[in-house]
């Protein structure tokens, strides 16, 4: 009897099993837009997630009001490769060093924000809107009331819009060109097996990204040489450089985690 413990210890421990996906209904109220996956309210109003803030020179305290540039908008027009393959925009907060004489000069915003693609940089308060309500801007609901619906961000199915022709992003300034669209999967195998692998497909991301914008900068072009975790997901890396920023959040896991 007194040799039950040591051997239950050593080898009956159970071993450990793999997580089950939550119940379907749960998910199914996720993607339905009832709340977050843990039940807790939405953080951010889906007509604002996205939306990034200039204020380096501008904003409180200063002569003008943070310009607010709206991702949700900007994807409706063009695919993210114009902005940030193009145009020089690196996505990467702040490292655009933009003053009003370079958007005068043509250059970043200039070069669709010059009277002609866009209006032009003297209609100050397009911009510059931090705080004010401009009746002149699109307005969030009005644009996208017939769009797909998801469960987080925008609460707009990105990729079904665009499947579903609702949205036609230009792949140029000019509209000439086409994306080079790859269609194949990636599986990222899960460590620890406690959830199920990631599928990556590269299809909804090259319909709107070039290969410039994730190699190799943020991911190396070789098969488990990018050691991606959820921790540093979390803190803006990887795929946290768009999605929790502007694609969308990671609150549903089982939307990546989907090799069972």
């Amino acid at each position: 009897l007194l040799c039950v413990p040591f051997i239950m210890g050593a080898w009956g421990k159970p071993k450990k099993k793999a997580v089950e996906p939550k119940a379907e209904t749960a998910q199914q109220e996720l993607r339905a837009g009832v709340g977050n996956a843990d039940g807790s309210p939405y953080a951010t109003p889906p007509q604002e997630y996205g939306n990034i803030v200039l204020n380096r020179y501008t904003g409180e305290g200063k002569a003008m009001k943070g310009v607010v540039f709206p991702h949700w908008w900007h994807r409706t027009q063009f695919t993210c490769k114009v902005c940030h393959v193009d145009l020089g925009f690196k996505m990467e907060a702040g490292a655009a060093d933009m003053k009003m004489a370079d958007i005068f000069a043509g250059k970043y915003c200039g070069q669709c924000h010059n009277g002609e693609v866009a209006f032009a940089p003297t209609n100050c308060n397009r911009c510059h809107s931090q705080g004010i309500e401009v009746p002149e801007n699109r307005k969030f609901e009005s644009i996208t009331h017939e769009f797909p619906k998801d469960c987080c961000g925008n609460r707009v199915d990105w990729v079904k819009a665009l499947d579903e022709g609702k949205i036609s992003p230009k792949p140029s300034v000019d509209g000439t060109g086409e994306m080079m669209v790859v269609d194949f999967i990636v599986e990222r195998k899960v460590k620890d097996g406690i959830i199920p692998n990631v599928l990556y497909p590269h299809k909804p991301h090259t319909q709107m990204l070039a290969c410039d914008n994730c190699h190799p900068a943020i991911f190396t072009p070789k098969a488990g040489e990018t050691p991606i975790t959820m921790t540093k997901i979390n803190a803006g890396n990887y795929c946290g450089v768009c999605h929790g920023k502007v694609a969308f959040p990671i609150e549903d896991c089982f939307r990546c985690h989907s090799k069972r």
